[in-house]
């Protein structure tokens, strides 16, 4: 956070625990309640079985959206 705050980025932290959403939506959930501009996180690839029994956050986080996200891998 302190890099950030050194080129002149206001970044907040959100912590949440979640029993009944997913992690995307509550990233969006949460991004919205803040009026984030942009949500940056890791994009990582998993296996397509496991994707298809547990599900992908960077490609769920994607699926509608309405904040810009900057990922990177």
């Amino acid at each position: 956070m302190a890099q950030l705050k050194w080129h002149g980025i206001e970044a907040q932290l959100q912590f949440s625990a979640t029993e009944s959403a997913s992690a995307a939506e509550k990233i969006k959930e949460i991004a919205y309640s803040v009026d984030a501009d942009l949500i940056v996180m890791g994009a990582y690839g998993h296996n397509r079985m496991r994707e298809l029994f547990f599900g992908g956050a960077t490609r769920d986080l994607l699926i509608g959206c309405e904040t810009a996200v900057l990922m990177m891998h």
